[in-house]
């Protein structure tokens, strides 16, 4: 995960940046109802422009939509991204999702039936904290088109990376994901007093993995990753009971419950908050956010920014 110093928000003391936001008196928008917000878009956000009342919006992942919206997608091919063509995808009242193409723009948003409920605090904290990683997962796919690297990266574990890594404890599967190395690969996760083997795989040819359902009692544990040409790490973490998980501010957690996002995209903000509170905690948020819809892009973006990639 980038130190706080470069992402200017992550060095701030636990609940900080979320602090200032929630107690910015008259500084956010008005509160919904609103038509619905931006889901994801691939390629650069200057490729698309987004206007109120004839007025430029920043585009960005979460930005609330309203009637009378305007998007344009300014170009058409997008070099970078894998796909070729841009576009983005609108979450709107009723459920319903639309996505965007060169050829259907400008688009004029239009009211929904049922507009949906958004508080603006909560979702400028998501647009601002997302804006950040999409920028972080553009920059790394300009640097793989014009970089090549022939040499072997050595395994590392990110997840694991922070003293006193933490996991709640549970009856839960445990996700996994590593940098380097040569597949297959071995894994391992042990009880660290007794050395009593909780979790095993062999023949693990991806670089991310969900082992099976086990209980994890509050102790030291150990992972150890080996690939195929028998390099080795070994990794400690720390079960502790979910009572001491950070706690969401009431203000947030209340604005989070009452708005109109599916639970799956709550359940990637509650991991990308839990992310923020200290670094500890890292392992358990990847948890959160390898539990939820693996094709929503925040959950992608999460993801890759915990194991490391951005």
């Amino acid at each position: 995960m980038r130190p706080r110093s470069q992402r200017n928000v992550l060095r701030l003391t636990p609940g900080a940046l979320l602090t200032f936001i929630l107690l910015s008196a008259g500084a956010a928008p008005a509160d919904g109802p609103y038509t619905g917000w931006i889901e994801s878009f691939n390629g650069p956000s200057r490729a698309y422009v987004l206007l109120r009342e004839k007025m430029p919006v920043d585009v960005a992942l979460f930005t609330p939509l309203e009637d009378g919206d305007w998007i344009v997608i300014r170009e058409k091919i997008n070099d970078v991204s894998g796909d070729s063509e841009n576009r983005i995808a609108l979450a709107l009242g009723d459920g319903k999702k639309l996505t965007l193409t060169y050829q259907d723009t400008p688009y004029r948003v239009e009211s929904a039936e049922r507009p949906v409920t958004l508080t603006a605090n909560l979702m400028r904290w998501a647009r601002d904290y997302f804006k950040d990683l999409q920028g972080y997962d553009y920059q790394a796919r300009v640097v793989s088109l014009v970089t090549r690297n022939d040499s072997a990266v050595p395994l590392a574990v990110p997840l694991l990376a922070p003293p006193e890594t933490r996991l709640a404890s549970g009856e839960r599967a445990l996700y996994l994901a590593w940098q380097g190395g040569e597949p297959p690969f071995r894994l391992a996760v042990a009880r660290e007093l007794t050395g009593e083997t909780l979790l095993s795989e062999e023949n693990v040819s991806e670089h991310h993995l969900e082992l099976g359902s086990a209980v994890f009692v509050p102790g030291a544990y150990q992972l150890r990753l080996t690939d195929a040409q028998d390099s080795w790490v070994a990794l400690r973490f720390v079960v502790v009971p979910a009572s001491e998980l950070p706690r969401m501010p009431p203000d947030l957690a209340r604005d989070l419950e009452r708005s109109a996002l599916p639970e799956s995209t709550r359940t990637i903000l509650q991991a990308a908050w839990l992310a923020e509170q200290d670094e500890i905690w890292r392992l358990e948020a990847y948890q959160r956010a390898a539990e939820s819809s693996g094709d929503a892009y925040a959950a992608q973006l999460l993801r890759r920014l915990l194991r490391g990639d951005l």
